[in-house]
């Protein structure tokens, strides 16, 4: 597993939107990875950086991946479809090969499936209260 340094900085291209920071580069090095998030790394870049910045820290890791896929804010439009699905292909991913390659002594492996209600097996996409939506 790669190990990424949480202070490397994010940059802005020309027209003012944020670009991959160095976590970002580092975690995208992963080509299973990088081949999962064409559209997030072209479109929200941010939350690759995001993402990067606390990889191998499973409950913030799971907390970002509820606060994208799970909205319980009004007015909020969400994102395209594809990105939901990059995004569920990732946590699928995170829970399945990343979790469990963490030494079971580590007080994060604990602590890694707390917070995850309702998983759709083959989408990842999780649920509250039985709300949400399924493909």
């Amino acid at each position: 597993m790669t190990t990424i340094a949480p202070n490397s900085s994010s940059r802005r291209d020309p027209r003012g939107r944020q670009t991959l920071s160095d976590v970002g580069r580092e975690l995208l090095k992963d080509s299973e990875i990088a081949a999962m998030l064409p559209t997030v790394v072209r479109d929200f870049p941010h939350v690759v950086n995001n993402l990067a910045a606390v990889w191998n820290q499973p409950p913030l890791v799971n907390g970002i991946f509820d606060k994208l896929l799970l909205s319980d804010r009004d007015g909020r439009q969400g994102f395209p479809l594809a990105v939901v699905v990059e995004l569920s292909e990732l946590r699928n991913f995170y829970h399945q090969r990343i979790i469990p390659t963490l030494a079971k002594g580590d007080p994060w492996h604990d602590k890694a499936k707390k917070g995850v209600v309702g998983d759709e097996p083959t989408l990842g996409i999780a649920t509250r209260r039985g709300t949400g939506f399924r493909l």
